[in-house]
């Protein structure tokens, strides 16, 4: 089987770095291509046209090696994303219209998807959970917005120190952490109401412990590590095992509490110093490393677990349903906010538009969420499209709205 592993993974890599060249050549961030190679290495692309040739390459029993190198993935990406989240050294009127924005755009996205879940919970229902239970996480999946290619987005097009970008950033960053926090909730409950043997009280209660203890121990600790094992930027060898072992323990602690390992990961993360010089040296080494050789497979592993039903009949209808309702109210919620907050009509236009990315955090999300039976595969293939789509859609709409008015690029708050 090892052989069989090698080759998986070859395949898995040159599909996901030639599609992220390929919509890189369109203007587009490379981990959307990435994101669409689990589209062409699933069901709906090699398992429809080349069977065979899927069942062979991709047998149900062999995928053991695909599957630690995507939880691994997911634990390392996490783990950075809670590195790089800058939500305490943003200036004041900055961080204040970002937080405004943010209630407006999670919570218009939250409300439109809960409202829909009656709809989705009867024509493409859930393993396990409730009602309620399954209200919550397709409003969570409404209201995500994707902070990692956000920012890349952003600064491919040198948009770090504009209004629109560094709002946009903040929005997401602030939006990021609160959907995660409900996601914790919900899943929880999620493993309470399916006969785990804590309750749900006990396992929020050491959650709400667990975080505790980060921001009141270990993150002192992390901050005294670093000053005295970082040499000239770099951390030596043994610091960089600690903190990616600190970053696996929080995994397995929060996956025991039933919240999942990326939980626990960008836990671990947040309680890293804040610190660019931090994340020049550190993030971004393991950050690189993780999309050029974990998140592929975590791609596959997604693409796997698609269902080519899902697009006949009733689903294409219900695609179609889910992608308008989240546009729309995304972009609602996000220029209520942005207008509210005191942006022009063309300046909100464009941080809503950004917002509007979902990306591969909320492709994280919906994987968590299938795993844990929050939802089916059906349901997961619909929501992988709305994903694609609105993340693809980032892109030439803020093209569009930066044409419309260029002034909308002023420098960010106490710019002179």
């Amino acid at each position: 089987m090892a052989h069989l592993f090698l080759i998986q993974f070859l395949v898995v890599f040159v599909t996901a770095r030639g599609l992220g060249f390929l919509v890189r050549a369109l203007a587009q961030p490379p981990v959307v291509g990435e994101m669409l190679s689990g589209f062409v290495l699933g069901p709906l692309c090699l398992g429809h046209y080349f069977p065979a040739a899927a069942a062979w390459l991709f047998p149900a029993g062999g995928l053991g090696g695909l599957g630690m190198l995507s939880e691994l993935g997911v634990v390392l990406f996490m783990f950075v994303v809670g590195t790089e989240l800058r939500l305490g050294s943003t200036i004041g009127a900055q961080f204040r219209a970002g937080a405004v924005i943010a209630v407006f755009s999670l919570s218009i996205p939250f409300l439109a998807g809960t409202a829909m879940s009656p709809f989705l919970f009867e024509r493409l229902p859930p393993p396990v959970g409730s009602r309620a239970q399954f209200g919550l996480f397709v409003g969570i999946v409404f209201s995500v917005t994707a902070f990692p290619v956000l920012a890349r987005l952003i600064k491919d097009r040198g948009m770090m120190a504009t209004e629109i970008g560094q709002i946009a950033l903040t929005t997401a960053a602030i939006a990021e952490v609160t959907a995660f926090a409900f996601l914790t909730v919900v899943l929880t409950s999620l493993h309470a109401g399916a006969g785990v043997h804590n309750p749900v009280v006990l396992e929020l209660a050491g959650l709400v412990g667990l975080a505790a203890v980060t921001f009141l121990a270990t993150r002192p600790f992390l901050r005294g590590l670093l000053r005295r094992h970082d040499r000239d930027g770099k951390p030596d060898i043994w610091t960089l095992a600690v903190l990616l072992g600190g970053a696996v323990a929080y995994a397995v602690l929060t996956q025991q509490l039933g919240a999942g390992s990326a939980i626990g990961a960008f836990l671990f993360g947040l309680a890293m110093p804040r610190e660019d010089r931090l994340v020049a040296t550190l993030a971004e080494p393991i950050e690189h490393l993780t999309i050029v050789i974990f998140l592929p497979c975590f791609f596959a592993s997604a693409g796997l677990n698609l269902a080519d039903r899902a697009f006949a009949g009733v689903g294409v209808g219900v695609i179609g349903a889910v992608l308008l309702l989240a546009v729309l109210s995304k972009l609602i919620g996000g220029m209520t906010g942005a207008r509210l907050a005191g942006q022009s009509w063309r300046t909100s236009l464009g941080i809503a538009t950004l917002t509007n990315a979902r990306g591969l955090i909320e492709i994280v999300i919906l994987k968590i969420g299938l795993d844990a039976g929050a939802i089916g595969k059906d349901l997961f293939t619909v929501f992988m499209v709305m994903t694609v789509v609105t993340t693809l859609m980032a892109s030439p709409m803020l093209d569009l709205v930066l044409r419309l008015r260029v002034r909308a690029l002023r420098p960010p708050y106490g710019a002179s």
